[in-house]
């Protein structure tokens, strides 16, 4: 997505900064887990703290898409979804759980987010907010 597309769509800057951040902190969890399995160390460490600000962030895209016509119940499960996702990181981190039993919490928490991120897609394409193209691929 290209800054031109947040520029001329009619979204609050605010929610621009979030979605950018969290475009950008995806990759880097996705990065720490690859070179966690390379190299070991602290880097799986850094993937569960970076998936939890994953969580953290898509709670309050979600938030700020309230807004735009998306479904309470949809903002509610992303919310809850990124709290979930939180909590499953907390318990990797902790040593509370094995990492199966903690990605298990993770991946629940990440479909509550996906439900609402299906919900917004439906949302702004009816309303034109967003290219077409774009809300296709979401």
């Amino acid at each position: 997505m290209s800054a031109n597309v947040l520029r001329t769509t009619r979204l609050a800057p605010s929610v621009g900064w979030t979605a950018g951040a969290v475009a950008v902190t995806v990759p880097a969890a996705i990065v720490l887990l690859v070179v966690y399995y390379a190299v070991g160390g602290p880097f799986g460490t850094l993937n569960d703290l970076a998936n939890a600000l994953v969580g953290l962030l898509s709670a309050v895209l979600a938030a700020q898409s309230a807004r735009l016509g998306v479904p309470a119940a949809a903002v509610a499960a992303a919310g809850a979804g990124g709290a979930v996702m939180v909590v499953g990181s907390w318990l990797v981190v902790t040593g509370r759980a094995g990492w199966v039993l903690a990605g298990l919490v993770s991946a629940v928490g990440a479909a509550l987010v996906g439900a609402w991120l299906l919900a917004l897609n439906v949302v702004v394409a009816r309303n034109g907010m967003l290219p077409r193209g774009l809300t296709r691929l979401g």
